[in-house]
């Protein structure tokens, strides 16, 4: 009602989580309402195989219901459809930023520096897997550098791959199409793709590209989605430019003291 009255906001003066949780609930007691109705016209029937039935579709609706709030498949949907009908915007680009953020600057030695640009990236589209090609200075084609969910392949791009081409300078977010030749070595590599989020360094140029699997709920690819990602792909590039000049700085200040201690010998 607010949002049709145009004296109000367009979008709800609470959160997207107090939206979303609030969803959950109305659509979680419409089920279970559901399946006590269903009880109750089985109760009033009066034949033997009444508690039988009265019994089973209690356990059908616990077990449903269960699995439905365990999985993540259904949170998708379920968040897509509020998303998509109570708000202007997609995302609420605050909670991005820090999420964004916050994966970048983990610190758990279990997740590496590629598997957590990948997520940074993933996580925006609810892409449950990805892998990282990444490009070497001074080398024209890319290297497999890291897999999130996905087959540990270690699958090159040669300078003259089609793919490559068709990212180009990496100013485009690139949707893959299943049936096009240039990426059937990747889909054979790692799976079913998505998309390919390039990763566009000031100074060092296209420097990589995240290639995302199919989200858990199919949605929209429209253009607020398209320059989040071209975002992130710039901000993840700088993570990993930094952090690879850092990795040198350590090399060189180790090579150093390496030699200062054999010119004292």
């Amino acid at each position: 009602a607010a949002v049709r009255d145009a004296r109000w906001r367009r979008d709800p003066p609470v959160s997207r989580q107090v939206v979303f949780h609030g969803a959950t609930l109305v659509v979680g007691g419409a089920f279970l309402l559901a399946i006590g109705a269903l009880g109750e016209i089985l109760r009033h029937l009066d034949v033997a195989w009444t508690a039988t039935a009265q019994v089973s579709l209690l356990a059908a609706g616990l077990i449903g219901f269960a699995v439905a709030a365990t999985s993540r498949s259904a949170r998708s949907h379920l968040s897509h459809l509020v998303v998509d009908h109570f708000f202007t915007a997609r995302y609420d680009y605050r909670r991005e930023w820090l999420r964004c953020v916050d994966v970048l600057s983990a610190t758990d030695d279990r997740s590496p520096a590629e598997l957590r640009a990948i997520r940074a990236v993933a996580d925006a589209v609810d892409s449950p897997a990805g892998a990282l090609l990444r490009r070497d200075p001074g080398e024209p084609g890319m290297r497999w550098a890291g897999s999130w969910n996905l087959p540990h392949e270690h699958h090159a791009l040669t300078a003259t791959d089609p793919f490559l081409a068709a990212l180009g300078d990496g100013q485009e977010v690139l949707v893959l199409d299943a049936a096009d030749a240039s990426i059937q070595p990747l889909r054979r590599a790692y799976g079913p793709l998505w998309l390919a989020v390039p990763l566009p360094h000031g100074r060092e140029g296209l420097s990589g590209v995240v290639l995302l699997a199919p989200p858990r709920a199919p949605f929209r690819l429209d253009r607020e989605v398209l320059e989040l990602l071209r975002t992130l792909g710039r901000e993840v590039a700088m993570f990993l430019a930094e952090r690879r000049a850092a990795e040198r700085l350590v090399d060189e200040r180790r090579l150093a003291d390496y030699a200062k201690r054999l010119s004292l010998i």
